[in-house]
């Protein structure tokens, strides 16, 4: 992931404050009046990247009960930017993306490659039990208004015999309502798997979940 922050009092550390007190201390911030105060830098990190996550739905065929192993899932994202850490404007700090675009494989969490024993049944009728699992770990991507997906399968129909073999099936990601994929957020993408070469794709935003505090003391955690 890449992240960056720029210090800045926050609310609790003004509370303690009366009015007046407060706009000095915004406007020395970090100097030796906010120092006798005991105010330290607070750092709130902002993610630049997009995090994608895959659920896998059985689509519904009636009277087929082919199955399909899931070998591998690749989105391309572009790879390369320009990084500003340090600006008087904290709206220009950040990843400015340039063009060049690069496939991406999802690999399992730790970076694994994906396992090769994920089976979709496809289901022969609404009335059989609905098969949902997450595929693999995540991908971590550029924002975008959209993401062009590859899924490789295998497939075999309900004799065994093997009548696909690792066929790569494009999909389009595409945010609802016209809207674009922002750094900082998480989104589960859900496939609905119907055979190796039909595929659906849904997107919903999921929260990031918050991943602690750190305290540094800058003269003794060196």
């Amino acid at each position: 992931d890449l992240m960056s922050s720029k210090a800045a009092i926050s609310p609790k550390q003004l509370g303690a404050f009366s009015e007046r007190e407060q706009a000095y201390l915004l406007e020395n911030q970090y100097s030796y009046y906010t120092a006798q105060r005991d105010i330290v830098p607070a750092f709130v990190f902002k993610h630049h990247l997009v995090r994608l996550e895959f659920e896998i739905h059985a689509g519904v065929m009636l009277g087929d009960t082919k199955n399909l192993t899931i070998h591998g899932l690749e989105v391309e994202s572009k790879c390369n930017a320009s990084f500003t850490v340090a600006s008087k404007s904290s709206e220009e700090m950040g990843l400015v993306f340039k063009e060049k675009t690069k496939i991406m494989p999802l690999t399992e969490d730790g970076g694994a490659p994906l396992n090769d024993g994920y089976i979709v049944n496809v289901r022969p009728s609404p009335a059989t039990p609905e098969q949902i699992f997450k595929l693999g770990g995540c991908l971590l991507v550029a924002p975008s208004m959209e993401y062009d997906a590859y899924i490789i399968m295998s497939e075999r129909t309900s004799d065994g015999t093997l009548s696909i073999s690792r066929g790569r099936t494009p999909i389009t990601i595409s945010y609802p309502s016209g809207g674009h994929f922002q750094g900082g957020n998480q989104y589960k993408v859900k496939l609905v798997i119907y055979s190796a070469n039909n595929v659906s794709a849904s997107v919903e935003m999921q929260p990031w979940h918050h991943g602690g505090d750190i305290n540094m003391d800058m003269e003794n955690d060196k």
